[in-house]
């Protein structure tokens, strides 16, 4: 198991005794990718890429440091498949190269090619220059990396198998 807090672990441990527990790459204060005071997008995340920018898609460093470290921890445990939880950047890693079944919220597993909704119409300023933001870096660290090509944005999750695990009346993506 690769997981972001200690906490996550703990609460695993006397399911799973012989399972090997290590650290999950993260952007955030601690996490050796994001330096101290280096701050990320800060108004509210209407959409996506907002998300993805706060998590380490706002430069290729940052994007890249994380799907090195992700094909790491591919590599030292040899793995057949990955399951992800709201985990994009997981996806990214093991694009091309491991199977992924990638899980979450219907707003953490937006449909792959189809635009990304916008949490209310009076959000939307600025949202289309975040997204190519994010999207110049995911082809970015593609390129340099041997990530397949994307189109979107939106098709990042398409390198993955998805499943959204929702209530019907949460989901903003079910018409």
């Amino acid at each position: 198991f690769a997981l972001r807090t200690s906490a996550a672990s703990t609460a695993l441990v006397d399911k799973f005794p012989n399972a090997v527990f290590l650290q999950a790459p993260y952007f955030g204060q601690g996490s050796g990718i994001r330096p101290p005071g280096v701050g990320a997008f800060t108004g509210p995340a209407v959409h996506y890429a907002d998300v993805l920018y706060r998590c380490g898609y706002d430069t290729a460093a940052h994007l890249e440091s994380l799907v090195k470290r992700w094909r790491q921890i591919f590599e030292r445990v040899n793995l057949a498949g990955v399951v992800g939880d709201a985990s994009p950047t997981t996806v990214l890693a093991a694009a091309g190269r491991i199977p992924v079944v990638h899980i979450g919220s219907a707003f953490a597993t937006p449909p792959a090619g189809k635009p990304f909704l916008h949490l209310s119409p009076s959000s939307r300023s600025g949202a289309k220059d975040r997204e190519a933001r994010v999207f110049d870096v995911i082809q970015q660290v593609s390129g340099s990396l041997g990530v397949p090509s994307l189109n979107s944005v939106s098709d990042l999750l398409g390198l993955a198998e998805n499943f959204s695990c929702t209530l019907p009346e949460l989901d903003p993506y079910r018409t």
